[in-house]
């Protein structure tokens, strides 16, 4: 300012002390408002140093836009009338963020009366008017609150009110205002708003009411004379005041008495229901119930009282009986029905003690409550009853049905191997010219007789749901060959050709099953061969697109039988395919045969994923095709070595077992001549004995009949397995049993193969100069890694001895030899298996725990443990039953019969099995 300005150093030190006092700082400015000094101060406070203000006028701020436009102009009016600034309020926003800035300030003039600017002090006053905007937020929403509020004096005087205090009270004599007296107020609102059976009612009120004002608290419900209802409730502040809420009651009245209503409706409504009903509140307390649930739980029926626990009642239902089937196991269910009764939406089924068999479903409601519904489901389950009984009398007849095929079959093909073995010595005899012909046609019906039995028991296997095919490498062109050799004649007889025809494009070796391709072909050919008069038969084999695939590729192939015969008529086409249909009347007189191989050939070809496909014009021929899809694997024919016959088997030990000695004595004879050293067993204990008396690895392979006197094939080779020493020889089933349960009950049982009587001498060759040629060079076979002549390896573990089979001793003795097989070594087997009892031998016992504790994890994870452990030591049964447990766990970890069940089958073979170690081991 001017040097003609009032010396001020003394005064502007003076005020920039106050301001620095109460968070501010002194400004001054000079008369166009620019500032011309600020103190230090305000660089603390908004984080901007004086120099910014310095030269620059409030408008230059950017501040206007923060202040109310009425206000801004009054400040520019009153700058503009060199009035004192006061209180002047606005939003500054700074390094140290928005800040709310109070001016107060002064016009200076100089000595002469010349204005010379302002001075004055700015304050920080944004906690204040944060303080502020709270308190109005706080008003506004108390104005907005429904109830009226209002606030009274330490001198009973009426310091503050809401809105709806003000407009619920606004129609009394006297104006509610502030100031106006708490006994005034009572007053007037008992004389003229309230509902009073009498005057001294009202004055008992309001002397109650006054009472309550001097101890600063009371509680009151009022009744108005417009029938609205109001609770007053009155309660000290800290700071020496009274709130008044007074909360208006009536519809909260109305909507109790609207629920009691509602209430009566729904109980009467409920009772209507034949389906029990109950409802417990989030306490676990019985709430509502209808009279169905009465009658179904009419044993406790004294008991059902609202609010009572449902643990109480559950204890009361177990004790009075009402719960059918939990004998023995009453702790048991009720922990389970604890557990599942705070499951959400969980059924059960159960069965009450009067017979009947309810369904149960509980759901959980959103106040923490639980419903539960229970369906009378006695019906259905005695129809369940009934379906299963007739699905068991189905299994029955089922197991009869193949019972009987397989028996028919073992009768019918044991006297036709016999037959077929002796023609086939027979016909390696020096014979007459006669003599060999009598020997054809004995071996040509033979192989007719054979091939109508096999046909008959395919169609039974298929409707069975029992025939299957295999896989393993094998040649089309030698099947091409085979089936050529063996209607070659009969076609020559007829004076027909015969042709063979593989494309140069077409896979030189094919995985599949060998033998059922060869029977379709053999029956397009025997068909064309039959109804063929003149011209000739042609076989050929082609691969889809005339391109030869590469190795382990799949190709398509057709192989395809045409003929120069009769044909077909396009509706007897359709036809040709159901079992036993001939194509006319005179058909069957003329050319015979039972209509079985063009139906079972349509099965075999679905079974292997392929099609056949009829072509034929009358008078002109008929044209056959199988297509199906083969996977390739290999590039080198084997038609190039030779076919599989005796050779190898020189010097090789065979046990020959069958209970029949025509059987044994064809055997012996097609083996003797094969240069095998043959010996016999009568029967599969005779067998054991042989196979037990001297060194396992005396014998090449034991050839096993299956159905015998005294023991079986299956139970004999069991018995080897468990209780022989050293490498135990392959067990070849030889067995008129053709089905495919009974090929897999032999594979289970530990054999390494299975061939069919009446046996193909070549088959039965090749099948043993596989299984002992390995043998004889020294290779050991474990016979619980067979892999069977299809090609598959069935990794199949020899099933332990059962109790019902052997004593605890000697299923220790099992155990330590299956695991010796294994490992090699009977010591360390013995070692592990004492370990094993050692460190799990309380299993079933802790599995239990982990689910009485509900730690489901940990149970599964025990089970998955136990699994893996008892399957590397070959303890099968336990494996699988920890397998199954596992899966239980896993798929439906709720506590569930099954589970127990379960839990249970582990525990009993667990304990078998550690018995029989504990127990040999002490011995």
């Amino acid at each position: 300012m001017e040097s003609d300005q009032p010396d001020g150093r003394e005064l502007r030190d003076a005020i920039e002390q106050y301001a620095a006092l109460t968070d501010g700082w002194f400004w001054e400015s000079d008369e166009e408002h620019k500032i011309t000094y600020v103190s230090q101060g305000v660089e603390d406070i908004v984080g901007s140093p004086p120099s910014f203000f310095i030269g620059r006028s409030r408008k230059e701020y950017s501040i206007a836009s923060s202040v109310d436009a009425e206000v801004w102009e009054k400040h520019i009016q009153d700058l503009s009338e060199k009035r004192a600034i006061h209180n002047f309020t606005y939003k500054f926003q700074g390094p140290k963020g928005e800040r709310w800035i109070r001016v107060d300030g002064t016009p200076v003039f100089s000595k002469a009366g010349r204005f010379l600017g302002y001075r004055g002090i700015a304050r920080d006053i944004t906690d204040q008017v944060s303080n502020e905007n709270r308190v109005a937020m706080l008003a506004a929403a108390v104005d907005q609150f429904p109830s009226p509020i209002c606030i009274w004096g330490e001198d009973d005087k009426l310091l503050w009110f809401n809105k709806p205090f003000q407009n619920s009270f606004a129609d009394l004599p006297i104006p509610v205002e502030i100031g106006i007296g708490y006994e005034t107020f009572i007053r007037q609102l008992a004389e003229t708003r309230l509902a009073w059976k009498n005057d001294r009612e009202c004055e008992e009120w309001i002397s109650a009411r006054i009472e309550g004002q001097r101890t600063q608290q009371d509680t009151a419900t009022v009744r108005l004379q417009n029938g609205r209802t109001f609770r007053i409730e009155k309660r000290p502040l800290s700071s020496g005041e009274t709130v008044t809420l007074s909360m208006e009651l009536t519809d909260i009245l109305s909507a109790q008495d609207e629920a009691q209503i509602a209430r009566r409706k729904l109980t009467e409504a409920l009772n209507a229901l034949d389906t029990p009903f109950a409802y417990y509140d989030a306490e676990d307390r019985l709430q509502n119930w209808n009279d169905a649930f009465t009658e179904m739980n009419i044993k406790i029926s004294d008991l059902l009282t609202e609010g009572a626990p449902f643990e109480y009642l559950l204890d009361a239902l177990i004790e009075r009986g009402q719960i059918a089937g939990i004998e023995g196991r009453e702790e048991e269910f009720r922990r389970r029905r604890l557990e599942s009764h705070r499951q959400s939406n969980i059924r059960t089924e159960r069965q009450i003690g009067d017979g009947r068999w309810f369904m149960a479903r509980e759901v959980g409601t959103s106040d923490g409550g639980v419903v539960g519904i229970w369906t009378d489901i006695s019906e259905l389950k005695a129809q369940q009853a009934e379906l299963e009984h007739g699905r068991k009398e189905a299994e029955r007849a089922s197991q009869l049905k193949s019972g009987f095929l397989a028996n028919i079959s073992h009768e019918l093909r044991t006297p036709l191997n016999s037959i077929g073995g002796f023609v086939h010595l027979l016909a390696e005899r020096d014979l007459g010219e006669q003599e060999q012909q009598l020997v054809s046609r004995i071996s040509s019906s033979t192989d007719m007789l054979v091939s109508l039995v096999n046909d008959l028991l395919d169609l039974s296997l298929a409707e069975a749901g029992e025939l299957h095919v295999t896989n393993s490498e094998f040649s089309i062109p030698d099947v091409l060959d085979e089936v050529a050799r063996i209607l070659e004649p009969v076609a020559s007889i007829k004076g027909l050709t015969f042709e063979t025809d593989v494309a140069d494009e077409f896979p030189a070796v094919v995985c599949g099953d060998r033998m059922r391709i060869r029977q379709i072909l053999l029956s397009f050919a025997d068909n064309a061969v039959k109804f063929t008069h003149k011209g000739g038969i042609r076989i050929s084999a082609r691969a889809e697109g005339g391109v030869i695939p590469t190795n382990d590729e799949t190709a398509t192939i057709f192989l395809e039988v045409s003929d120069t015969g009769i044909g077909i008529a396009d509706d007897v086409t359709r036809e040709v395919f159901t079992p036993f249909f001939q194509g006319d009347g005179s058909s069957t007189r003329e050319f015979g045969g039972a209509g079985l191989g063009l139906s079972i050939s349509k099965k075999l070809a679905d079974l292997m994923g392929g099609s056949i496909e009829i072509d034929s014009v009358i008078g002109t021929g008929t044209t056959v095709t199988l297509r199906v899809r083969l996977p390739i694997h290999s590039t080198v024919g084997l038609g190039e070595s030779p076919p599989p016959t005796a050779r190898g088997l020189s010097g090789a030990k065979i046990l020959v077992v069958d209970d029949q000695s025509l059987n044994r004595q064809v055997l012996r004879s097609v083996l003797t001549r094969a240069g095998c050293s043959v010996y016999e067993a009568v029967d599969g204990e005779e067998a054991v004995n042989i196979a037990l008396s001297s060194e396992a690895h005396f014998f090449d392979a034991i050839l096993m009949d299956i159905q015998m006197p005294k023991m079986d094939g299956l139970t004999a080779t069991r018995a080897i397995l468990a209780t022989a020493k050293g490498n135990v020889p392959p067990i070849i089933a030889l067995t008129a049993h053709t089905m495919e349960s009974e090929r897999r009950k032999c594979i289970a049982a530990g054999m390494c193969d299975h061939l069919e009587k009446p046996v193909d001498p070549v088959q039965l060759f090749d099948t043993l100069a596989r299984w002992t040629s390995g043998r004889r060079e020294g290779a050991s076979i474990s016979p619980g890694q067979c892999e069977h002549s299809d090609g598959t390896n069935l990794d199949v573990k020899p099933e332990p001895l059962q109790p019902a089979e052997a004593s605890a001793a000697s299923v220790y003795v099992a155990l330590v030899h299956q695991l010796a097989d294994a490992i090699d070594d009977e010591e360390l087997a013995r070692e592990l298996l004492g370990e094993f009892a050692e460190t799990y031998g309380n299993a079933a016992a802790q599995l239990r725990s982990y689910l009485d504790a509900d730690e489901v994890t940990a149970a599964k994870d025990f089970a998955h443990r136990l699994k893996g452990v008892s399957g590397n030591l070959r303890l099968i049964d336990l494996h699988d039953a920890a397998m199954r447990l596992e899966a239980r766990l896993s798929s439906n970890p709720q506590h569930s019969d099954e589970l127990y069940e379960a839990l249970d089958t582990l525990g009993a073979i667990h304990n078998r099995i550690v018995d029989s170690i504990h127990g040999s081991v002490t011995a």
